[in-house]
C-alpha cells in the first residue's frame, strides 16, 4: 500500500481502508506545528484490532487515541468533520466520538493496545503532548473473530461398550 499523509480532521484523515488482510505501517512526525495525526480504517466484521505505536525520539511525548462515532456518521463529520481536531474541546469529542482507548508514550518508547471491535469505521489519532517533533513509527494490524456459534460442533466420540462380564457362578 502507498503510504498516506495523515491528516488533521476526521475529514482529511488518511484513509488506510481495511485492514484485513494485510496489516499497515506508518511512519511521520508530530510536534507543536504539526499536533495531529489522523489516521481512517474500515473493519468489514468483528476483529482484533492491534495498535503498535513507536515513539523514535528523545524528550517527547506523544499520545494515541482511538475513537468510533457515537452519533451517525453524516451528523458527526457535519458537526466536527472539517475542524482540526487538535482544536476541538473534551465535550464536543465526548459528544460526538466514542473513545475506544488511549495510551501515552515517552523517549523511545513502545507500546500496543489489542481491541476487539465490531464492524465500522474507526479513527486513529497520533499527537504530540511535550517536548520535540517526534518521530513514530505505527503498525495497525486486523484479524478476523470468528464466532464460537458459527463453527460446527465438535463430535462426541461414543465409547466402545465394554463387554459385559459373564456372572461367576458358586454352587452352594
Amino acid at each position: 500500500m502507498v503510504r498516506q499523509r495523515p491528516g488533521h480532521s476526521l475529514v482529511s484523515a488518511a484513509r488506510l481502508g481495511s485492514l484485513l488482510p494485510n496489516p499497515v505501517q506508518q511512519r511521520d512526525r508530530v510536534g507543536s506545528a504539526d499536533s495531529t495525526d489522523l489516521y481512517r480504517i474500515s473493519l468489514g466484521d468483528r476483529s482484533s484490532f492491534t495498535v503498535r505505536i513507536n515513539n523514535r525520539s528523545l524528550k517527547t511525548r506523544i499520545g494515541l487515541q482511538i475513537f468510533s462515532f457515537k452519533r451517525a456518521r453524516t451528523a458527526v463529520l457535519k458537526a466536527i468533520g472539517r475542524r482540526d481536531f487538535s482544536s476541538l474541546k473534551g465535550k464536543e469529542i465526548r459528544r460526538f466520538l466514542n473513545p475506544e482507548a488511549t495510551i501515552g508514550l515517552r523517549n523511545r518508547q513502545q507500546r500496543s493496545v489489542n481491541l476487539s471491535l465490531n464492524a465500522g469505521e474507526y479513527y486513529v489519532r497520533v499527537f504530540h503532548r511535550q517536548g520535540n517533533t517526534s518521530r513514530y513509527q505505527l503498525s495497525l494490524n486486523a484479524e478476523l473473530i470468528i464466532p464460537t456459534d458459527s463453527l460446527p460442533p465438535i463430535p462426541v466420540p461414543h465409547p466402545i461398550p465394554a463387554p459385559i462380564p459373564a456372572p461367576i457362578l458358586t454352587p452352594i
